[in-house]
């Protein structure tokens, strides 16, 4: 049987460049040109409970009630007049509210701020395998593989794109968490944070971890 070389070249320049294509326009392609990893990394002031921030509507509600007694048909009613001027006074009292950050990019974050997100019940994102994950992973976290981002779009759309996500992974020498979290910020999600010192720091400081596939 005569092998005809010219063919095989053929079939391998065209399957290498079939798989060049696909990698160009996957979301989850891998770069032929290695990039430096920079990480921009999170202030502790940018940090704070004003994600879980309630504003206090009590001033309101004594408002409301006060005004809703001059609609009342009832003779033996006063009218009362609740206008209220606020003077300059007034405003240097006023605490200053707290401004959520805006990022033009995931921010890095260590291990004291993630265990601080982690305490304001912020949603932690497992970058890892399934199998990885289901051995054990950060309480509460969900896995979203980055390998198989494509398949866990079902789960990806259940989040809110203005409420904010953690993604880590094995630890400072796997960067699946910094590729899910740029790729989440590219999807829409702008307030990413990157966990990077991952799992390994978390069960180094023994927080909470738990084991176990996730429902979906």
């Amino acid at each position: 049987m005569k092998i005809n070389f010219k063919v095989i070249l053929v079939i391998l320049i065209a399957s290498s460049l079939l798989g060049l294509f696909y990698n160009y326009f996957s979301p989850t392609g891998i770069p032929l040109i290695a990039k430096e990893r920079t990480l921009k990394w999170a202030e502790d002031s940018l940090l704070t409970d004003s994600f879980n921030e309630v504003p206090d509507t009590s001033d309101f509600k004594q408002e409301n009630q006060k005004t809703n007694i001059i609609n009342n048909t009832n003779p033996d009613t006063v009218q009362i007049k609740t206008d209220k001027k606020i003077t300059a006074k007034d405003k240097q009292n006023e605490e200053p509210k707290k401004v959520e950050p805006v990022l033009i990019e995931p921010a890095a974050i260590n291990l004291n701020q993630a265990y601080g997100l982690f305490n304001q019940n912020i949603l932690f994102i497992d970058a890892r395998e399934p199998a990885d994950y289901q051995y054990a992973h950060i309480k509460n976290a969900i896995n979203i593989p980055f390998d198989r981002f494509d398949e866990y779009k079902h789960l990806i759309d259940k989040i809110d794109k203005d409420q904010p996500v953690i993604t880590y992974c094995a630890g400072t020498d796997c960067d699946l968490s910094i590729l899910l979290g740029n790729l989440l910020f590219e999807t829409g999600y702008k307030r990413v944070y990157i966990f990077f010192g991952g799992w390994n720091e978390w069960t180094e400081a023994n927080y909470p971890v738990e084991q176990g596939a996730q429902t979906e």
